[in-house]
């Protein structure tokens, strides 16, 4: 089952099954640690790595003096309890979680469908073994969820940016409007932008442009890709209205139409 990732495109399969099997990895109910600088209550396993406390998708911030985490109150589909699960679902849920150390939300709510979390986790695994790297497929999911207003998706990419990706809030921050201080990148994240703006018919002159940034003809291929999977969990986390079990961040702008 090793042909999927985290769940959310941003790193190897390999990558997190060392970080979840280090000698360093503990599973506690409560556990006060460090992350991205905040203080924070972990309710998954977590991991000290590199420096820092590292926790798996399932993570509660609460910080005293400060607004508890919101959370969405009428989820539109049921998130599926891993304990519950049965058949095809079940199968899936288990590797996700001998993989991760816990089942988001996102996927809990796609197993009401096993073979669309199945397409789903195909997908995901697929492209993480693409060219364009873990930084600019962490950068355009930020932007297609901003411009989907997928307050789930940006929130799970944010974390998920800054503790794998090691992006800075700077950085985060511009990819979310399709900028970046590098000239590919930013041209990689405006071609992303203008796919979902035009809803994929773009022209002569968009590709003309991502060619001459140094974009090649394979990354233009997985510059689509990323921007559908994207696409696909934005529309379904809207859909759905999944309760985010992330550090809550939402969107500056309605959705692009």
């Amino acid at each position: 089952m090793a042909r999927f990732i985290d769940g959310f495109q941003l790193h190897s399969i390999e990558y997190l099954t060392k970080i979840l099997k280090s000698p360093h990895a503990l599973s506690t109910a409560n556990l006060l640690g460090k992350a991205s600088g905040k203080i924070v209550h972990h309710h998954a396993p977590i991991v000290h790595f590199k420096g820092i406390w590292l926790a798996t998708p399932l993570y509660r911030q609460k910080r005293q003096s400060h607004k508890q985490l919101k959370t969405n109150t009428m989820k539109r589909l049921q998130a599926i309890n891993p304990d519950q699960a049965t058949g095809k679902t079940k199968e899936l849920f288990t590797a996700i979680q001998s993989q991760l150390g816990v089942v988001p939300n996102m996927m809990r709510t796609m197993g009401n469908s096993p073979a669309f979390l199945e397409a789903y986790l195909n997908l995901s695994g697929s492209l993480s073994h693409g060219t364009l790297g873990l930084k600019n497929s962490a950068m355009i999911a930020l932007a297609v969820a901003e411009a989907n207003a997928c307050n789930y998706c940006l929130s799970a990419h944010t974390y998920l940016g800054a503790n794998l990706a090691k992006l800075d809030n700077a950085t985060m921050e511009a990819a979310r409007l399709g900028n970046s201080s590098n000239e590919k990148t930013k041209a990689i994240l405006q071609l992303a932008q203008t796919l979902v703006a035009k809803k994929g018919r773009t022209s002569d002159a968009d590709v003309a442009a991502a060619k001459a940034a140094g974009i090649t003809e394979g990354e233009i291929g997985e510059i689509v890709g990323h921007v559908a999977l994207n696409i696909l969990t934005n529309y379904f986390n809207n859909t759905a209205n999944t309760e985010i079990d992330f550090p809550v961040v939402e969107a500056h702008q309605l959705a692009v139409v």
